[in-house]
């Protein structure tokens, strides 16, 4: 059984407790007789945040009211046909009291093999790791960022894990300096359960331009982009399902950053004063350095040329096509100066953040 229940009482931060503990990304809002009221999905969670929903708020503020579901009798192939044709991730299944007995995930079962193998809507990962951490010096002079230890593990090597432990096994990664010791240590992918092809940067290309040197015959699906600086405990196929479901060209994941003003800020209209806010806090979601590419894009690069990933949003707005953001708040950190490697080493010291194998 996958479901888990909880009251249309309990907080936002609740359910996101629940959907980490049970490693699912939809959970059922029902009365104490175990009456579906509605569904509070991963998807509606981040939402809420983009919205700027405070955590505390009861679930029942940003819960589906009027959630798809199932009746007994259908079997799992007709239940994964109908969650594709609507592109939904998952539904609960209801008995004839509309009483929750189950949740079925469109991946639960995929050619035989259970959900516990995670299937990705990804066809493949590109790890951007050609950069030369010059700040980090010289921790870096024989060794590229990516392979610096956090934890007693090399960031790049957390990164392949978690995208392993997610399903995706198609793996790219980028290099230049010092490429040599990453092809070495990971060498074809094998030994961590994956398949890696390297792409070696003879210059600096940008996140984006990087993108061109892989030809996209060789796998179906979007693609994951993350910056091999970057450890983070994200569900990768969460991000895969609010991409595919908001059908976007292009997602960006971004982590909520909270700057408060030490000062009274005075609300004006020209000169008139409108008012005084004492230390207001201002939030905004910044680039997490993580993205969702359909595959169709990377033709559209320019080939083996600079190309920022800002010039490929811009590129894709100017086309009028659709680019989401998923709002994160799972442990995040980027790894671009010594003071925060050093934080990061000490809050792996002390388990927090820590991709659970």
């Amino acid at each position: 059984m996958n479901t888990v229940t909880i009251s249309p009482y309990d907080s936002v931060l609740f359910a996101i407790s629940a959907l980490e503990k049970s490693l699912k990304t939809l959970v059922s809002v029902v009365d104490k007789d175990g009456v579906l009221l509605g569904v509070v999905s991963d998807g509606d969670i981040r939402r809420a945040l983009i919205a700027h929903f405070d955590v505390n708020t009861s679930v029942s503020e940003i819960m589906n009211t009027s959630p798809f579901y199932f009746s007994q009798g259908l079997t799992r192939a007709e239940m994964r046909k109908i969650l594709k044709k609507n592109r939904i991730e998952a539904a609960p299944i209801l008995d004839d009291k509309h009483q929750v007995i189950d949740i079925f995930y469109i991946g639960d079962i995929e050619d035989g093999k259970e959900r516990g193998g995670q299937r990705s809507q990804f066809g493949a990962a590109v790890i951007m790791a050609g950069g030369e951490g010059r700040r980090l010096r010289p921790l870096t002079d024989e060794l590229p960022k990516p392979m610096l230890k956090v934890g007693g593990i090399s960031i790049i090597e957390r990164q392949v894990r978690s995208l392993a432990k997610h399903g995706i096994k198609n793996i790219f990664i980028t290099i230049n300096y010092c490429g040599d010791k990453i092809s070495e240590y990971f060498k074809d992918g094998s030994s961590f359960g994956v398949s890696i092809k390297y792409v070696q940067e003879e210059k600096k290309l940008g996140t984006a331009g990087a993108l061109s040197l892989i030809s996209s015959k060789t796998f179906e699906g979007p693609i994951l982009v993350i910056n091999g600086d970057v450890i983070t405990t994200i569900d990768f196929n969460s991000f895969g399902y609010f991409h595919f479901s908001n059908n976007a060209k292009l997602s960006i994941a971004a982590m909520k950053y909270i700057v408060d003003v030490p000062y009274g800020v005075v609300q004006n209209h020209n000169e008139n004063v409108l008012g005084i806010v004492e230390k207001p806090s201002k939030q905004y979601l910044c680039n997490a350095g993580i993205y969702a590419i359909e595959k169709d894009l990377i033709t559209s690069i320019p080939h083996n040329a600079f190309f920022n990933m800002t010039d490929l949003v811009q590129k894709v707005l100017s086309d009028k096509q659709k680019i989401v953001v998923f709002p994160m708040f799972e442990y995040w950190t980027d790894i671009g100066s010594k003071s925060e490697l050093e934080k990061a080493r000490q809050q792996f010291s002390l388990n927090i953040g820590d991709i659970h194998e």
